[in-house]
């Protein structure tokens, strides 16, 4: 298990906002896209960081059997991971230096296992942000400025 970590310097009296990105399910048509994006917007540049746990994607395909049904996939055209990829990646673009890093969950998971491609470590190379894989642990080091 890998332990991510960042240092953010403050001044005393500072305020912190840490939003978790958990389940969200983009390409699901169940998944609040307004509401998604306002949660995204509404943020201090400089006091809020975004920390995502797994789920991010909906992530089911047509050959999940057991999970897959055409009224729950909200995608295009057949290519439904490359668009929840693009999805994603079109969203979080703006906040990327304010993500502390992104993990996978089941969904992202079985894809790997069936597909052999890690869907939110390809998002996260592209948005360079820090991978946080299935399961970790993250340290935040808060340290005052001097001055």
């Amino acid at each position: 298990m890998e332990v991510n970590e960042r240092a953010i310097s403050y001044k005393y009296g500072d305020r912190f906002t840490l939003k978790p990105l958990f389940d969200v399910h983009l390409g699901s048509p169940s998944c609040d896209m307004h509401a998604f994006r306002e949660y995204l917007s509404q943020h201090d540049d400089e006091a809020t960081y975004l920390l995502g746990g797994g789920d991010l994607l909906d992530a089911v395909i047509v050959s999940d059997a057991k999970r897959y049904r055409k009224s729950a996939d909200a995608s295009g055209s057949d290519a439904i991971l490359d668009e929840q990829v693009d999805m994603a990646y079109s969203l979080l673009w703006p906040y990327r230096e304010r993500i502390l890093g992104l993990g996978s969950g089941n969904h992202e998971d079985t894809i790997l296992q069936h597909c052999s491609t890690d869907l939110i470590q390809r998002l996260c190379r592209r948005l360079e942000v820090p991978f946080l894989g299935y399961s970790g642990l993250y340290r935040l080091q808060f340290r005052q400025a001097q001055g």
